[in-house]
């Protein structure tokens, strides 16, 4: 628990303290390589640790057999296999995608200390080390939401349909991603050529998507996660940040300069998730809930941004800070399935017998 913890606290407080170096871009490695040494090398972390093995041993040397699972996921585990990494260079690869698409995230926040912390609190710790196939899809929606933000529409959706080719329910941002586009360049797709191709060639994108890789599986995913209503502790806390961070930002308190339609969007998604949770069971809320997870950033670090005073910054900034230290905390302590993530163990520590 006390390399999670120690984690927390120093990696964010490096990122805060060196935020206006010129160095900037040299000192944001160690946090990177840090993360992507407990990610990669972890041992024995994560509730589906053998069930991840157990796809590496099926997949290589096996080509075909990438399809037996979520074929991006797949190819990274034949990929692993042919250059003898084992199981953690398929960790490795996947974290470090995650990861890129985190540090490409809070590179474009105010306050990326903060930032980091938030997704550190479960996005990193819990997500990342235990749901690895969609840790790698929520880095790369991460990726397209900022590229979006910037107007690289077809760069966005590329990004998109890359997140579902690991994990299935990615689908969601790229419905996210897609709304948000129709919403906002709505005039332009019906009078200008260029945005009207764009919108065919996206929508193509996503009926190509859902049916190769959603609608075989539409079936058992309906049952297994809505009509069965799987349940899932700690869910509610989680949804109900997002909840909070939506409301900021669709109530004008947090006034944020990073693409206000699409966090409009995700905002309102937020508050809908909360309140369907008793209709759509929590485990799949929860999951949803986990594409949408960057809005707490956005919201929280934006919050920050807008205060003028600047004691008052510090405050809040430390009362973020520490409050989701204590979010962290409790899942160490608390959570059900603690005990695939506490004690940590890393390959580089651990004696084979």
């Amino acid at each position: 628990m006390n390399i999670y913890i120690f984690s927390y606290l120093f990696l964010s407080l490096v990122t805060a303290i060196f935020r206006k170096q010129k160095l900037w871009k040299l000192y944001i490695l160690f946090p990177f390589v840090w993360l992507l040494f407990m990610i990669g090398l972890r041992y024995e972390i994560g509730t589906d640790w053998d069930a991840y093995l157990k796809y590496y041993e099926i997949i290589y040397p096996y080509w075909e057999n990438i399809f037996l699972t979520d074929p991006g996921y797949g190819f990274i585990n034949f990929v692993a296999g042919w250059l003898g990494g084992e199981i953690y260079l398929v960790n490795t690869l996947s974290g470090g995608i995650f990861l890129i698409g985190l540090f490409y995230f809070i590179k474009h926040l105010p306050y990326p200390s903060i930032a980091l912390a938030i997704a550190n609190a479960y996005l990193t710790f819990v997500a990342a080390m235990g749901y690895t196939r969609q840790s790698v899809a929520i880095g790369l929606l991460m990726i397209a939401y900022v590229l979006f933000s910037k107007g690289k529409i077809i760069k966005s959706f590329v990004f998109s349909f890359l997140a579902v080719t690991f994990h299935k329910t990615a689908l969601f941002g790229f419905v996210i991603i897609l709304f948000t586009f129709l919403c906002k360049l709505r005039a332009r797709i019906i009078w200008n050529k260029k945005y009207f191709l764009a919108f065919v060639v996206i929508v193509a994108m996503l009926i190509m998507t859902y049916s190769i890789f959603f609608l075989p599986y539409q079936k058992y995913l309906l049952t297994q996660y809505i009509l069965e209503k799987m349940e899932s502790k700690g869910a509610l806390p989680r949804v109900f940040l997002n909840f909070i961070a939506g409301l900021l930002i669709l109530l004008g308190i947090v006034k944020i300069k990073f693409d206000k339609t699409l966090w409009q969007t995700i905002s309102l998604l937020s508050i809908l998730s909360f309140l369907s949770m008793p209709f759509l069971g929590t485990t799949t809320v929860d999951r949803l809930n986990l594409y949408m997870y960057p809005i707490q950033m956005v919201a929280f670090t934006h919050l920050i941004n807008n205060v003028k005073e600047q004691n008052l910054k510090y405050l809040i900034w430390i009362l973020i800070f520490y409050s989701y230290m204590f979010i962290l905390t409790v899942w160490l302590l608390f959570a059900v399935h603690k005990e695939f993530w506490v004690p940590y163990k890393n390959l580089i520590f651990v004696v084979t017998r």
